[in-house]
């Protein structure tokens, strides 16, 4: 076993959390604009209350406190494929292009 756990596993990888796993990858579940923090939050306390078919298990306050639930929700909604989007900024224009460095 290597540095993080068995080799394929994980997001995106074979096993679990990704593709023929139990879990689905959530690696990019930020990128759904339906996924905002205050529905992540919701479909963890109450996963059939945003999706009639879900299979998660709900986890209620004895399970996850509210900050803490507030905390993992921020920390999946900021999860996208776009390395801007989950930094939640957009480019301003003034970056150099490329590895160019301001003076050069």
């Amino acid at each position: 076993m290597g540095p993080g756990g068995p080799p394929g596993g994980g997001p995106g990888g074979r096993g679990p959390g990704g593709p023929g796993g139990r879990a689905p990858d959530l690696g990019k579940v930020g990128d759904d604009a339906e996924h905002t923090v205050e529905w992540l939050a919701a479909f963890v306390r109450d996963p059939k209350s945003q999706k009639a078919d879900a299979r998660m298990p709900a986890f209620g306050a004895e399970k996850i406190n509210d900050a803490d639930l507030q905390a993992l929700a921020e920390y999946l909604a900021s999860l996208k494929s776009d390395p801007e989007k989950a930094a939640g900024e957009a480019p301003t224009g003034d970056e150099p292009p490329g590895d160019a460095k301001p003076g050069n």
